[in-house]
């Protein structure tokens, strides 16, 4: 349930923004290289953000409060406390006027405006959401975004108008064409774009879809045991482990004891636990943290960058590398360095 702008967690989101709500860098570089147009990355210094490009030369001068990577063209700018978008200039195209703003998805951005909640397009143009009282909503995912109600979970589709009406206790973004729906009194299942019920609710937790398996977990004893299904519900990776994230590139995270490890789609452990937080495998590489820094690690669980740099938050997830490039905390200054470790922008601010 990621990307989900709630009502009532304003704070988190405040948190997360920098982390969660933005967009995918390699998506970003392939529409770069394709449109021969910059591909751009955001930097501080002296208290000012502005852009590098990916040989580390500023291309946008440090001029803002805050801002967020570039996605779809557009990228989040902060001015005197609000937010709006730039182009690849630095120039305003959508002014600043909302409290909070995300990255483009699908060529919707969600905002905040004079306390209301909805997306704006690529113009600037508002989209209020059709109803009043709503908890929280999500960025699109394969063209639906979530929306939670009082009376419950449904989905919208681009035009904000209802694909799905409200009728799950709670819900998240489709993945691979299915999602994860909670309905009351039966747990967490899956669900295709027409609502047929593809795999039936009896978890207490479900993830999302990712190389064709999802993560799931059931109470037992009072703790959490996850394991792993695929898409037709089948259990392919018994319930066992204490968490678990989704796979990426063939490997997926999971705890034992209180330590991440990795293991493959037979559910062998080929990375044993021995991680105090981890991000999932990303172009080869996998941030994982030892001590108190943080390092990469290859498929082996050999180290190709060594630990050395901070964690930025503990209740954020680890960067991981994308279009080639990671960003890394040296307490409270970042910077990106590329896969051989190699400081594309030293840590600044």
């Amino acid at each position: 349930m990621k990307k989900r702008i709630s009502g009532i967690a304003v704070v988190a989101w405040i948190i997360a923004a920098g982390c969660l709500f933005l967009p995918q860098r390699a998506a970003n570089l392939l529409a770069a290289n394709a449109a021969s147009t910059p591909y751009l990355l955001p930097v501080e210094s002296n208290g000012r953000f502005g852009y590098i490009n990916a040989q580390g030369q500023v291309i946008i001068q440090p001029q803002f409060d805050d801002a967020h990577d570039f996605s779809e063209g557009l990228a989040a700018g902060n001015q005197a406390d609000y937010w709006g978008y730039i182009d690849y200039t630095g120039r305003f195209v959508i002014p600043a006027q909302y409290i909070l703003a995300t990255s483009f998805v699908g060529g919707r951005a969600q905002v905040i405006h004079d306390d209301k909640f909805g997306w704006i397009d690529k113009t600037g143009r508002f989209i209020r959401l059709p109803f009043d009282n709503e908890i929280s909503f999500s960025s699109l995912s394969e063209g639906l975004a979530v929306v939670v109600l009082g009376t419950g979970a449904g989905y919208v589709d681009a035009t904000a108008n209802y694909a799905i009406p409200p009728q799950f206790e709670d819900a998240s973004d489709f993945h691979e064409g299915l999602a994860a729906v909670r309905f009351q009194k039966y747990g967490w299942g899956y669900i295709d774009k027409a609502v047929k019920v593809v795999i039936q609710p009896k978890y207490d937790g479900a993830g999302d879809f990712s190389e064709g398996l999802a993560p799931v977990y059931v109470f037992e004893n009072g703790t959490e045991k996850w394991g792993f299904i695929n898409k037709t519900g089948k259990l392919v990776i018994p319930l066992q482990y204490d968490d678990a994230q989704s796979f990426t590139e063939g490997l997926a995270a999971v705890t034992v004891d209180g330590k991440w490890g990795f293991i493959d789609k037979t559910g062998k452990i080929v990375i044993q636990p021995q991680y105090h937080l981890v991000a999932q495998f990303s172009e080869g590489l996998a941030a994982v943290e030892v001590g108190v820094k943080v390092g990469y690690i290859d498929p082996n669980g050999k180290f190709v960058i060594q630990p050395q740099y901070d964690v930025e938050n503990v209740l954020l997830p680890l960067e991981s590398f994308d279009a080639g490039f990671a960003k890394v905390w040296l307490g409270d200054k970042f910077g990106y360095i590329d896969k051989t470790g190699k400081y594309v922008w030293e840590p600044s601010k």
